[in-house]
């Protein structure tokens, strides 16, 4: 495994956890950019795989809720049992990653900031 560092003063990460890295950093600024593409516009694949990601590293945060994809018939466990937050997948992958929770249903908890971990890949 060959380490990486995103940032000089940043953690090591492995070499191939940048993929994934660069993939999640295009779809959501280019969503963040607000222009035409919004998170809507994202691919189910990317949506899947960011609740995949995002739902662990708020596990690991210690959060403690679960998020429910209707229109995937998916949910994602985050931390132990909470509530449930319910809406389509690319809805609660956005809010997952600190954006707002428009069109979700259910008490939505205050999240920290979404932090990836460097051996979570």
């Amino acid at each position: 495994m060959t380490p990486i560092r995103r940032s000089a003063a940043g953690p090591a990460w492995p070499a191939t956890a940048l993929p994934g890295a660069r993939w999640r950093e295009v779809e959501i600024h280019h969503a963040d950019l607000g222009i035409v593409y919004t998170h809507r516009d994202w691919p189910t694949a990317f949506a899947v795989a960011l609740l995949d990601q995002a739902s662990s590293d708020h596990t690991a945060a210690g959060a403690s809720f679960a998020v429910r994809a209707n229109d995937l018939g998916r949910t994602w466990s985050v931390g132990a049992d909470g509530p449930v937050i319910e809406g389509a997948a690319d809805d609660l992958a956005w809010w997952l990653t600190g954006r707002d929770g428009h069109g979700l249903v259910g008490e939505l908890p205050v999240l920290g900031a979404w932090r990836r971990a460097p051996d979570a890949d």
